[in-house]
């Protein structure tokens, strides 16, 4: 069970991070992205899709695929992050969201298989720094995962990273964002390639 365990947490919640730290609040988005987490029991490969709802609602789901030795993950979920605190130039240094996901995942390998369920929650505090056509955004938070069958089975990681977005002519961004989680007796590495698009702004909110 504990290799069992050590396999699913690697994958659970994946490093797939909230978009809304790019947009001020009041701004709406949509961001495409791709995630490679090369870990230590399998290499992870993820696609999303995130929904920044006026820029401090952000709705996340996600595919996944990973294997090494024989041995296939395939892993599906959800993730919502929702900004209690958003930065702002004159007031407010500091972005915190508090976040939660869920994933189905399956597990197969040298003739066996299995399924989990699997949830988590994050909170993360964000800072946002603005040079030219760039952004630059540290981050650091907490992650804690569980087996939703097994809720004694679970997991702690601080949860390290930083985004950087470049803005094309029309609005939109590449980012990238290379990410380290520090789980007990293990330390993972991802990083997130996304194109952040269909920026606008609510009319009926005022964008600080």
């Amino acid at each position: 069970m504990k290799s069992t365990t050590l396999v699913l947490f690697l994958i659970s919640c994946l490093h797939i991070n909230a978009q809304s730290f790019f947009n001020e609040r009041g701004e709406s988005s949509g961001t495409i992205a791709l995630t490679y987490e090369p870990n230590v029991a399998l290499d992870v490969t993820s696609l999303s899709f995130t929904k920044s709802i006026k820029g401090i609602v952000d709705i996340t789901p996600f595919a996944s695929i990973g294997s090494r030795n024989f041995v296939t993950v395939f892993s599906g979920g959800v993730i919502g992050d929702y900004y209690l605190l958003k930065q702002t130039e004159d007031k407010l240094p500091l972005s915190f969201s508090l976040g939660a996901g869920y994933n189905f995942t399956l597990l197969s390998g040298f003739g066996d298989s299995s399924i989990s369920h699997i949830g988590s929650v994050r909170g993360r505090v964000y800072h946002r720094i603005r040079v030219e056509h760039f952004d630059i955004i540290p981050r650091v938070g907490y992650l804690h995962r569980f087996f939703l069958e097994e809720l004694d089975a679970n997991d702690g990681a601080l949860d390290v990273g930083v985004a950087f977005g470049y803005k094309l002519k029309n609005d939109n961004l590449i980012t990238v964002t290379p990410s380290l989680l520090f789980p007990e007796g293990d330390t993972q590495f991802g990083i997130q390639l996304g194109y952040l698009f269909g920026r606008w702004v609510n009319d009926f909110d005022e964008v600080n």
